[in-house]
């Protein structure tokens, strides 16, 4: 007779499998390579979290940034030369000359070389780390030199950046991204 889900006792030719109780993690200590009856090391979530906020935030900046551009060039085209319309023709025209002149290799270039090494920090490596954290650095940088005249601008996407490059310093994803956890 079995029980509702499943037989009332093991049958002998399909034990249950005993298992050890988990071990709790220790990011100072890393656990060893995983054995035969071991599982390897979990990826951290904070490693997790800076790669979405990674590829996220530069998705969306990227695609922010085209959207923009586009209206701003398409709607240029329709305006005359003077009066109201002229002011709004020499704007867009100035963020158009401007993005054709090097700030579109700035606002994309940026997030797509974060996107692209994003990939790397799950090669458990210590250099996608640096690389990530100088290019959040440089962009910083790069955006308080734009954007000098309007520094509130950089604040909130300088604390963003810099929030999704700290987390990948804690001590989980450090011992993640060790040899000796391997």
């Amino acid at each position: 007779m079995s029980a509702p889900y499943g037989p009332a006792r093991p049958r002998s030719h399909q034990p249950y499998l005993q298992q050890p109780p988990p071990q709790p993690y220790d990011p100072v200590r890393p656990q060893a390579a995983a054995g035969p009856g071991q599982r390897p090391m979990q990826r951290p979530a904070m490693l997790t979290l800076s790669l979405v906020l990674i590829i996220a935030g530069s998705m969306l900046l990227m695609t922010e940034l085209a959207l923009v551009w586009m209206f701003v060039y398409i709607a240029r085209d329709g305006l005359g030369y003077s009066g109201t319309d002229g002011v709004f023709y020499h704007m867009f025209e100035r963020f158009h000359l401007q993005m054709l002149e090097g700030l579109a290799l700035v606002g994309f270039g940026f997030p797509g070389a974060a996107v692209v090494l994003a990939f790397f920090l799950l090669q458990r490596r210590a250099w996608p780390r640096i690389a990530i954290s100088l290019l959040g650095a440089m962009s910083i940088v790069a955006a308080a030199v734009v954007l000098s005249d309007h520094i509130s601008w950089v604040l909130p996407v300088g604390v963003y950046i810099a929030f999704a490059v700290v987390i990948l310093w804690t001590p989980a994803v450090t011992a993640w991204c060790s040899r000796e956890s391997r």
